[in-house]
This record gives C-alpha cells, structure tokens and sequence, in this order.
C-alpha cells in the first residue's frame, strides 16, 4: 500500500477562552472544493514533515515561518483503499497575528454544523481543542 505523506499547519490563537483557527478556502476541481481547510501538502522527497510544512505555507499564504516556531501536534493516518495518508499537523501560535484575523474562525461547541470542512478536520479540531482549551 502507498503511503503519502502530507503536512499541514493549524494556526491557532486563544482569547478568553475561546478558540480561533485560521483557514483558507480550497479551490479545487473535486468534492472538496470551497471547503474551509488548513494550509499544507504533500511532504516532497528528501524533506522532513517540519520543512514540507513552512514551504508550503510559504507557497501557499506567502506567510513565511520558522521551524523552530511549529510545535507538530500529532499525525493521522487516514486509509483509502489503495493509499494510506499519514498527515502531519503542526501548530503555529498566532497571537501575533502573522496569518489574517478575517479568515480566522471561532471554534465552538457545535462547530461540525458551522464550518464547512472536510470530514476528516472535524477529529483534528475536536482533539485541538481538547489539547488547547
């Protein structure tokens, strides 16, 4: 079975005790497209998971970050048949507010019939949330 691995970044930012989670909206040409999701991707050969996910973001937001900054969360295997996704999720403290506060979203209890990401985020939140509030 192929593996492939991905990374993704979850910038995050706690007030009061709530919790924000920044997310851009994907343009695709499949089922996911105009879902809310994190920045990331694929891990390119002779990468480690760390640098796949600043160059990434890089590429995708312009947001340029440094290793030493991410704190990487967990990762998640997801099955599909013939592949086996190993996500790397990493975490970055926007407090500063490097990533854009308007594309920030409040996370709430009942966030799975608010937010319109993909089925597979609502586990990675939940346990975020879990470890952050």
């Amino acid at each position: 079975m192929k593996i492939v691995p991905i990374s993704i970044l979850i910038p995050y930012f706690i007030d009061k005790n709530s919790l924000s989670l920044w997310m851009q909206k994907r343009v695709s040409n499949d089922e996911l497209n105009g879902l809310l999701e994190f920045p990331g991707g694929k891990i390119e050969n002779g990468e480690t998971p760390i640098t796949a996910c600043c160059r990434e973001v890089a590429e995708e937001v312009g947001v340029k970050l440094r290793e030493k900054d991410l704190e990487l969360f967990k990762l998640y295997p997801y099955d599909y048949g013939d592949k086996t996704v190993l996500l790397n999720v990493f975490l970055y403290d926007n407090s500063n507010g490097e990533f854009p506060h308007e594309m920030s979203h409040i996370i709430e209890e009942n966030f799975e019939s608010e937010l319109k990401v993909p089925k597979a985020n609502f586990r990675i939140i939940k346990d975020l949330k879990s470890y952050l509030v």
